[in-house]
């Protein structure tokens, strides 16, 4: 009978009803570790990782080297922010399972955590070998944007998108990029489909949430405003400094005192004017966000 349950939580595992997977694991008497397994796997859908971790530890203590309670151990971790520990698990995993190309990926995630480049695209780099994929397009545009390449790394990006439409790590790229390139519609439509396709995951949610704001109406002028040519970033509010800070040293050298403080006193009230504007646009877009999301 206890197999009948364990079939039937595992049903409702994969048609993500956690809820109704723990009701069936909660009629069982006997304890193996295929029912801590699954009673850890619906607590993590349901995002108690704590409680998925301990009941994952108790699953170990009888099938220590299982790939999937290492596997969901190393996520549960992860998502608790105890990264070395998760380092530690997959690392195990790597040992035991040196052809799994998932755990090569899962391994590569953690050292972008850990802000550890060369592992990350050493094991990403392994990971496509092992799925047999010749181009890393994934890599490419994480490497593209560490040496500040923007261009070629959502171009990179897009193509990893053609290749692996549902996978959640590169629609998440592709949403930093284009929100790095003040493409706020393009980056929120990757990030809610990371969020839809790994719920899950907790800087998915804050990404999301922090999009729709910079994506609203009301604050997308403060954007145009200081990336008015998206071909260079910052460079509006680079060419004024650098005519008020001419006009300034012209005031001291020529001892016109009045020349000086007046170009200080702009450029001052602009920078003010600046940060104010935007900070103000960024509060009245948060609150429509949220009267906007109880309307509903």
């Amino acid at each position: 009978m206890d197999e009948q349950y364990l079939d039937l939580a595992e049903h409702f595992l994969r048609i993500e009803n956690p809820k109704r997977a723990l009701e069936e694991l909660d009629k069982i008497n006997q304890f193996s570790h295929t029912y801590w397994y699954l009673r850890a796997w619906a607590n993590y859908k349901l995002k108690n990782f704590q409680q998925a971790k301990e009941f994952l530890l108790k699953a170990l203590e009888d099938n220590p080297d299982d790939l999937q309670i290492l596997y969901l151990l190393t996520q549960s971790e992860r998502q608790l922010g105890n990264l070395k520990s998760a380092e530690q698990h997959i690392s195990k995993l790597i040992e035991l399972y040196p052809e799994h190309a998932s755990t090569r990926e899962l391994y590569a995630i953690i050292m972008m955590k850990l802000n550890r480049h060369s592992a990350m695209k050493k094991a990403f780099a392994e990971a496509k070998r092992l799925r047999g994929e010749s181009q890393n397009n994934l890599l490419n545009a994480t490497t593209a944007s560490m040496r500040g390449k923007l261009k070629e790394a959502i171009g990179s990006i897009e193509q990893a998108l053609l290749d692996r439409p549902e996978d959640h790590l590169a629609h998440n790229l592709a949403a930093k990029y284009y929100q790095q390139n003040w493409q706020y519609g393009k980056a929120l439509k990757h990030a809610i489909y990371a969020l839809r396709l790994e719920p899950s995951e907790p800087s998915y949610q804050k990404h999301v949430r922090r999009l729709k704001v910079l994506n609203n109406p009301i604050h997308k002028p403060f954007a145009q405003i200081i990336y008015l040519n998206k071909s260079y970033r910052y460079m509006p509010v680079i060419i004024l400094a650098s005519i008020f800070t001419i006009i300034f040293l012209y005031g001291i050298f020529t001892n016109n005192s009045v020349i000086s403080v007046t170009a200080l006193s702009i450029a001052i009230n602009i920078f003010i004017s600046f940060v104010a504007y935007g900070f103000a646009s960024f509060i009245i877009a948060t609150i429509y966000q949220v009267i906007k999301k109880t309307s509903l």
